[in-house]
């Protein structure tokens, strides 16, 4: 009988292998940032499918401008723990299952991506993990965002 590959719940050795972004994940990836963001940040209003219809385009925009990392099992690199999207001017989302917050994995993708401390998403992931590194970050709100790539003429 095959054992499927955990993280023990008080272990502080890092058990997880960080690695780019494959196709293949992009469906976790959508469906983690627009559920987690929709829980837990900001709430617009309308429905939670007219958001998701309208919030997936920005999404898009950005998975396709930007990196991601995955931190993943070693030994079962499809099974995703977390991930990192930035690009070099921001910090767009941090997401970490929630049975395994609080072991390093934010930060240990936040040190590999080497990325800036200012944040397109604020996120309860986000603020804790840039006041545990004893960052000074500030969140840019997605206006500006959309400003700003239009400005470069990236949209």
């Amino acid at each position: 009988m095959e054992q499927k590959e955990t993280v023990p719940k008080h272990s502080k050795k890092q058990q997880w292998l960080i690695r780019d972004a494959t196709p293949t994940d992009l469906p976790f990836i959508y469906a983690t940032w627009l559920n987690s963001y929709w829980k837990y940040g900001k709430k617009p209003s309308g429905s939670k499918t007219d958001f998701f219809e309208s919030y997936r385009k920005i999404v898009d925009f950005i998975l396709l401008n930007s990196e991601t990392l995955i931190a993943s099992v070693p030994n079962s690199p499809n099974t995703i723990l977390g991930y990192i999207c930035f690009d070099n001017e921001f910090l767009h989302y941090v997401f970490v299952k929630e049975d395994f917050q609080n072991f390093g994995i934010a930060k240990d993708l936040y040190h590999k991506a080497e990325c800036p401390h200012i944040c397109t998403h604020s996120t309860r992931i986000t603020t804790d993990l840039l006041t545990k590194l004893k960052l000074h970050y500030s969140s840019y709100n997605l206006l500006n965002l959309l400003l700003y790539y239009a400005e470069q003429g990236e949209i």
